[in-house]
């Protein structure tokens, strides 16, 4: 079967090959791109509804603090 093959249709078919290979390659790394994107833009989103989490912890945190002063300055107050 070889020995019947031309040169020229040899190297005609290396390099269908590596042009399939090339465009299988630039496929998977435009997929992983895309996917890096995503993922890029998914970690975004959550870091800043961490930090808006934090926040609103933080705001409870201090709003307790308040009230626990509040009532110790009414329960002084009642006392003496």
């Amino acid at each position: 079967m070889f020995k019947r093959m031309k040169i020229v249709t040899a190297i005609m078919m290396i390099l269908v090959v590596f042009t399939a290979m090339q465009a299988i390659s630039g496929s998977l790394f435009l997929s992983s791109l895309i996917t890096g994107q995503h993922n890029f833009t998914t970690s975004n989103q959550l870091s800043h509804q961490q930090r808006e989490l934090a926040d609103g912890w933080q705001t409870l945190v201090k709003t307790r603090v308040i009230i626990n002063r509040v009532a110790i300055r009414i329960l002084k107050k009642t006392d003496g």
